[in-house]
């Protein structure tokens, strides 16, 4: 696994044993095990007692899947030697050549690129070769693959046949010139996006690494990150005894004001707190302005004092990003230690400086959503560096804790306050430890410093999300003396493509070459319903980032979204998520299919307690549902309904189009079953009901929904649809309706309904027994209006 960049000191390595096996360059792939007489079905099902040396089988299905999986996909000669080295008198495995290999399969299919017959066949031998290996690998019951030919092995293949995945997909996003533009699409990731390492895991655990943060790069996308991140030893010696995988971050985090401590630079340290002018601060914020601290070098005594002057155009300054629980907040008063600011002072110093602009100039803002690039600045001079004050703004210090008016004010103003910084510079106690790599080339060391920055404590937090995505430039503080500039994603479809395929061989460069919110957040908006796509990035981009106080999650999402956070301030901390779930004229409609604990508000039943659980991609992403502000909420969805003429337990059978369907109360997220909650689940009896399908509408939704889907069910309030299936695919008008809950579709004899998570209980399975109800198939793209419980429909949504 050494393609994988390492840092100077690696943390507890994995080495890979070389087993012994051999796979010619002449053997086919598909019977390659049955030739040496391993029976594969009998070794899935488990070794029998008799036969517990399976050192045959064992290298065996290390060549087949190492050196025959390179063979077939590559289709190139093999040097089995280039993969093997010898340490200690031993044999291992060696990955260190496979991107020389890469390169030349690259070159081959930019050849093939004339003979579109031939790519063709390249690319059905390359997916079957995939989808056999990997079944192979899945066909074994969980752990005893790793138990025959060892967790290293397993490992190593896993993170090699992912590599090799991401190798083909990568170029063939830029073969726009074939027919075919995926020519292993989505389909074919099976090995990216599916195969995790509980032993690498386990590992990281055990080393002390929070579990929050280790389920995060469990992701199946991030198996080469999660190894590389491994490396470095977990960053600090944190208690996260009480810290669990299923949270979105690290309890070890969370602070609270009552027994919070400044911290010093050095323990042991008592040297003065300063703050600015308290009059001052509060009288530049109160005028609208932004406040700008500097360390005067008129010295008194020899120490400086901490002073602070209003920002006007043209006069650059720096926001400090931080993560409090490293010290440097202060609940009681709006100052830090000398050495603090000093310590400050000293990070800003070597950074680049732009020229002071002309007074009358205003800089390009909103880098969050606009795809710009910022012009190119002349160099500034030493003599006039040395004459500038180094500004800058830190919420400690900048954000008054008195009087409460003032406060909110300083708060409203975080966008512009981002927004106007000419840099952001992040602060994170365990990166300033960090020494670079200076032996390493740009490419890896640039992989390193990133992926140090995705498993930091920084990475996180939930302020310091809008901190990063409203910077100008984002520069990181490592070790005294070195700094990193994060490197940006592309920003256009075309440098997109480039992008893809520039990272073909180098996995960990393309996950560790800048920050998701870049790329997703800024490319993403050329899409169609750019409004309710940004609301469904920002959603993303909660996931395993936390705050010492949930309440704080709807000023974060208002802020990044540009909207007005008065509202949001001005209303009680307890109604704040319902408060913004009014302010939203749209949203991805997905979210309504999403299992997780609702608002108890009549008028908002469908909304999500919390943000939190909106940190999702449910279907349809960038379909709208449009919100008005008391909660009604208008969709287009393709849907059928039903007449319900009984109260059930936990299953529905129905019938669409002729065929078996289930649906299933969804208790993901800690949803309550329907036998606790019937009075808000289910109307009176009989009674009619709706399913509104979660699948973007088209002619094919009703058939996905007899694969597995999640949907919404509702109950008809006023029915003026036709409920006959109409060949053109429209429906002449809406249905208002009453929001219940959401819920899963399994098709009978579907994948779902065989592999059903939880799996079916028996009561369950008693009632799929149950005669099903006849359904009607509405129109595609069938208009939905959910009003609140007890609305008699008479007004709805324009």
């Amino acid at each position: 696994m050494d393609h994988i960049p390492s840092c100077s000191d690696p943390h507890n390595p994995i080495s890979v044993p070389y087993l012994g096996g051999s796979y010619g360059n002449a053997e086919c792939f598909a019977t390659f095990l049955s030739h040496k007489d391993i029976d594969l079905e009998a070794l899935q099902a488990g070794p029998r007692a008799d036969n517990l040396q399976l050192d045959h089988e064992a290298k065996n299905l290390q060549a087949w899947f190492f050196f025959g999986m390179l063979r077939e996909v590559l289709q190139l000669e093999i040097v089995e030697a280039d993969f093997i080295q010898v340490k200690d008198k031993r044999r291992w495995m060696t990955t260190r050549n496979l991107k020389g290999y890469l390169h030349r399969w690259k070159a081959e299919h930019e050849s093939a690129k004339r003979y579109p017959m031939i790519l063709e066949a390249r690319k059905r031998r390359a997916q079957e070769c995939i989808a056999l290996s990997y079944g192979v690998w899945k066909g074994f019951d969980d752990g005893l693959f790793g138990q025959i030919v060892g967790l290293e092995v397993e490992l190593s293949i896993q993170i090699l046949a992912a590599a090799l995945e991401h190798a083909v997909l990568s170029v063939s996003a830029k073969c726009q010139d074939c027919d075919w533009i995926g020519w292993v699409d989505k389909s074919y990731s099976l090995w990216k996006t599916n195969a995790q390492s509980d032993f690498l895991t386990q590992r990281m655990l055990a080393d002390g690494w929070c579990p929050s943060l280790v389920e995060r790069f469990c992701n199946p996308n991030h198996l080469s990150v999660q190894y590389l991140i491994s490396l470095f030893g977990p960053p600090t010696t944190r208690d996260h005894r009480d810290c669990q995988a299923n949270d979105n971050g690290c309890r070890a985090l969370t602070v609270r004001n009552v027994g919070y401590r400044t911290l010093h630079v050095i323990e042991g340290c008592s040297c003065e707190f300063l703050g600015p002018e308290l009059a001052e601060l509060c009288r530049i914020i109160d005028e609208g302005g932004i406040p700008m601290l500097y360390l005067d070098n008129a010295a008194d005594n020899g120490k400086r004092k901490l002073k602070v002057k209003k920002h006007r155009k043209g006069i650059e300054y720096t926001s400090i990003s931080h993560v409090w629980a490293h010290g440097m907040g202060n609940p009681e008063s709006n100052s830090l230690p000398r050495c603090q600011l000093e310590r400050i002072a000293d990070c800003l110093r070597p950074l680049p400086r732009t020229p002071i602009a002309n007074e009358d100039e205003e800089q390009e803002d909103d880098k969050c959503w606009k795809m710009v690039r910022p012009p190119a600045q002349p160099a500034v001079t030493p003599e006039k560096l040395s004459s500038q004050p180094l500004y800058f703004w830190i919420d400690t210090i900048c954000v008054p804790l008195k009087p409460d008016t003032i406060k909110t004010k300083a708060i409203e103003e975080m966008r512009k306050t981002y927004n106007k910084a000419n840099r952001v510079l992040v602060i994170d106690a365990d990166l300033m430890s960090t020494q670079l790599e200076p032996q390493l080339d740009v490419s890896d060391r640039r992989e390193i410093v990133n992926a140090r920055i995705m498993a930091s404590d920084w990475q996180r937090r939930l302020w310091t999300l809008q901190e990063a995505v409203l910077a100008k430039k984002l520069w990181f503080q490592f070790a005294p003396g070195a700094f990193a500039k994060i490197s940006l994603y592309p920003k256009d479809s075309d440098e997109v493509l480039n992008f893809f395929e520039a990272y073909y061989d180098n996995e960990v460069g393309y996950y560790c070459g800048g920050t998701d919110y870049e790329i997703e957040w800024q490319v993403n908006t050329l899409w169609d319903n750019a409004e309710v796509v940004k609301i469904g990035m920002v959603w993303q981009s909660l996931k395993a980032r936390t705050t010492s106080y949930p309440t704080d999650v709807p000023l974060c999402i208002a802020i990044l979204l540009d909207m007005d956070i008065r509202e949001l301030l001005s209303t009680s901390i307890g109604d704040r998520t319902r408060k913004l779930w009014s302010m939203f004229p749209a949203i991805p409609a997905g979210i309504l299919c999403h299992p997780c604990p609702k608002l108890e508000n009549d008028n908002f039943r469908w909304a999500a307690a919390s943000m939190d659980d909106c940190a999702v991609s449910c279907p349809p992403f960038g379909h709208p549902a449009y919100v008005s502000p008391d909660g009604m909420v208008k969709v287009n969805l393709d849907g059928f309904v039903m007449d319900l003429d009984r109260i059930a337990q936990a299953v529905i059978p129905i019938k669409v189009n002729g065929k078996i369907a289930y649906i299933r109360q969804n208790l993901k997220k800690g949803v309550l079953p329907w036998n606790n909650q019937y009075s808000t689940v289910f109307p009176r009896v009989p009674a009619r009901i709706g399913l509104i399908i979660g699948e973007e509408p088209k002619a094919s939704s009703t058939k996905a929904a007899l694969e597995g889907c999640l949907a919404v069910m509702v109950s008809v309030v006023h029915d003026q649809s036709p409920h006959n299936e109409s060949k053109s695919g429209e429906s002449s008008s809406s249905l208002v309706v009453n929001y219940l809950r959401a819920v899963s579709i399994f098709g009978q004899g579907s994948w779902y309904d065989r592999h059903a998570n939880p799996p079916w209980t028996k009561e369950e399975l008693e009632e799929k027994q149950i005669e099903p109800l006849a359904t009607t198939t509405l129109g595609v793209d069938q208009t939905w209006i959910i009003v609140p419980h007890g609305h008699s429909g008479d007004r709805v949504l324009e």
